[in-house]
């Protein structure tokens, strides 16, 4: 599954350094330089789990809403470039070093997406701007993202508890809750 709106939301706003960022999807028109560009080049690879509860966090009603769900994985290609080769390679530096330090910023529980690592940064061969008649200085990194996919349990937990003993049924449920029921016999 792919990532929520919000969620690639999230990673983008917190990327590093304060230079322009576009996504690969939307060139129209050349960027300024330098910059980076990103793109996701792989989402929806189930890692852990599958169904099954996710977190439980207590209501305002002092009751717990769980989700139910799983852990996917994306990967986040980030290309600088630049018209300096010094100048991509000290962007890429910077950037690493930021992705290293503080992890996009992005907390698990909080944010329903964290960097698991740097998979690779690596200098990309120069190509030719046409449109500035330069030569075009890229550098990669790729990082990978973990993130969850889940959904609010809808279903109430169980609530209730009733007890047949020979004859004698006691059985107390709360409204509009699940109940379960136990039978003893000889």
């Amino acid at each position: 599954m792919t990532l929520s709106i919000q969620q690639k939301q999230k990673v983008i706003t917190r990327l590093p350094l304060s230079i322009p960022k576009t996504e690969f999807n939307q060139y129209v028109n050349f960027p300024a330089i330098p910059c980076v560009v990103f793109s996701l080049i792989s989402e929806g690879a189930r890692t852990h789990y599958f169904r099954d509860l996710i977190r439980s966090r207590r209501n305002a009603g002092f009751e717990y809403d769980d989700w139910i769900g799983h852990i996917s994985r994306a990967t986040l290609s980030l290309t600088i470039l630049s018209f300096d080769p010094l100048e991509s390679r000290e962007l890429a530096h910077q950037m690493e070093l930021e992705l290293w330090q503080n992890r996009l910023g992005l907390v698990k529980p909080d944010d329903g997406i964290w960097m698991t690592r740097v998979l690779r940064s690596a200098e990309l061969p120069a190509i030719r701007s046409e449109l500035h008649k330069k030569l075009l200085h890229r550098w990669n990194i790729d990082i990978e993202l973990e993130y969850e996919v889940s959904w609010k349990l809808i279903a109430p937990t169980i609530k209730a508890f009733g007890v047949d003993v020979d004859g004698l049924k006691l059985e107390l449920t709360a409204p509009g809750c699940y109940g379960a029921s136990i039978v003893i016999k000889k």
